[in-house]
């Protein structure tokens, strides 16, 4: 009992974010393709796919350095936190500026799919990426996980308030891009305010010097992961018309819920995986913890492969009717990403983040190559190929290096068994007349995917490192 309190003082605030997060991104599915045309979302999509680009470039790793700087504990933990912030808040500064001032500079230059008032404002909201991961970073490493819903519910809650009313009024997707730079400037004001009152605020010099060190190839090598997982649009759109590259950004929009399953898991697992290796039992227990985050991901693929393809006839226009039978396909993808996830923590805890740049870069780079192979002669299944491709190159790469540096020994055959029945659920689902029949057999799935965990893996770990 005392294990199972454990696990769902974490686990329920963590479930009951994403939920909420990502149930609200599924209301706005609906919302979207309701108000814009596909030629229309499909300048939405490229411009995002910049955007998120940028963004993950500005964030600077600020979770993973908190992680690493504020994970573990320590005595300096308060103040390595508040350093980094500090350190962050300077730099957003400065991005925002120049970008602000690249972007109308570059203005004249842009046209056709992007759109340059849809950047700028994009590009406006990216540059706060850092101060939004930072504070959420430390939140979870000092277990604070109602907080952290509470700054999630918020800001899902107020940017879907004022995507349907932009919309509704008219105001298309410079409208939706300007409502989510809104609210994120408003939170990241918020959630700096409310660090600067926990750790304060400061510069440290030596420490980020340290910290950039550390972060530099994680960072390139999430660019790559980012370029391997998004860059097939721009292949995509040179030879696909804009309605057939908007069910493929709706698709993959759609395939992306397959991370919902474990990302419960994953807000826990990642700022407590440092933690748990170095106790006494440390890499059985990861490799139980890992085991448990194969199954969610497992029940993930399953439910998105079988659920989603009638949902998008039964409530979408029927304009974007295609896109559902990209959806198990894209899925795909997205689980060989998040399995690559949960593999990595060798190249964290042996501090060799370089190793992490040189097999993201590795994928990205066999990926990249695909698609420009592949996509002008076999379009969206080129693609296809090119990230599956990319993608296992990574994990091969990333179970080889765990095998040197974070030894483990995860139960093989029970891993091998939910693998097996989420395929053959997706294989006998392909054809499911209703959304009724998907739903139950994926439901039989699921329970089939816990039952072979449970009986060959052993119970999760409790979350013991977390702190109060």
């Amino acid at each position: 009992m005392t294990r199972a309190r454990a696990i769902l003082h974490w686990l329920l605030p963590y479930a009951a974010s994403v939920a909420l997060t990502k149930g609200i991104a599924l209301v706005t599915i609906p919302l979207l393709t309701g108000h814009l045309a596909p030629a229309e979302f499909a300048r939405l999509e490229l411009a995002a796919t910049i955007v998120e680009f940028a963004a993950l470039a500005l964030s600077f790793c600020a979770a993973d350095l908190m992680h690493r700087y504020v994970g573990a504990g320590g005595a300096k933990a308060r103040d390595h936190g508040g350093a980094i912030t500090g350190g962050l808040a300077l730099l957003a500064a400065g991005a925002a500026i120049l970008l602000l001032g690249m972007t109308f500079a570059m203005r004249p230059f842009l046209g056709g799919l992007i759109d340059p008032d849809l950047l700028a404002i994009g590009l406006f909201a990216a540059s706060l990426s850092s101060l939004i991961e930072a504070p959420l970073a430390w939140m979870r490493c000092e277990g604070r996980a109602r907080t952290f819903l509470l700054v999630a519910a918020t800001r899902a809650i107020a940017q879907t308030t004022l995507m349907a009313t932009t919309l509704t009024f008219g105001y298309g997707a410079v409208g939706v891009m300007a409502g989510n730079a809104t609210v994120d400037l408003c939170i990241a004001l918020g959630l700096v305010l409310w660090q600067r009152r926990e750790t304060g605020l400061r510069l440290d010099s030596a420490l980020l010097r340290e910290a950039a060190r550390y972060a530099w190839p994680l960072l390139l090598g999430g660019l790559a992961m980012f370029a391997l997982g998004n860059c097939s649009r721009f292949f995509l759109a040179a030879g696909l018309a804009p309605e057939a590259l908007a069910h493929f950004a709706l698709a993959g929009k759609l395939a992306t819920i397959v991370a919902l399953a474990m990302q419960p898991f994953g807000l826990w697992w990642n700022a407590n995986r440092l933690a748990i290796y170095e106790t006494p039992e440390g890499p059985a227990r990861s490799a139980e913890a890992i085991t448990w985050g194969f199954a969610c991901l497992c029940c993930g693929v399953t439910w998105v492969s079988l659920c989603a393809p009638p949902l998008v006839v039964l409530f979408l226009p029927a304009p974007y009717a295609p896109a559902g039978a990209l959806i198990p396909l894209l899925a795909l993808s997205i689980a060989l990403n998040e399995c690559c996830s949960l593999a990595n923590l060798s190249v964290y805890r042996s501090g060799q983040t370089k190793a992490a740049l040189t097999i993201n870069a590795m994928g990205a780079c066999a990926a990249l190559l695909g698609y420009a192979v592949l996509t002008p002669s076999f379009g969206i299944a080129g693609a296809l190929a090119a990230a599956w491709l990319g993608h296992g190159l990574r994990l091969a790469a990333f179970i080889a290096h765990g095998a040197r540096h974070a030894p483990m020994r995860p139960p093989t055959a029970a891993l091998a068994c939910m693998a097996a029945i989420v395929a053959f659920a997706v294989l006998a689902g392909r054809d499911a007349p209703s959304l009724t029949s998907a739903t139950a057999l994926a439901i039989c799935a699921s329970v089939a995917i816990f039952l072979a965990n449970f009986r060959l893996s052993v119970p999760m770990p409790a979350a013991a490192p977390l702190r109060a």
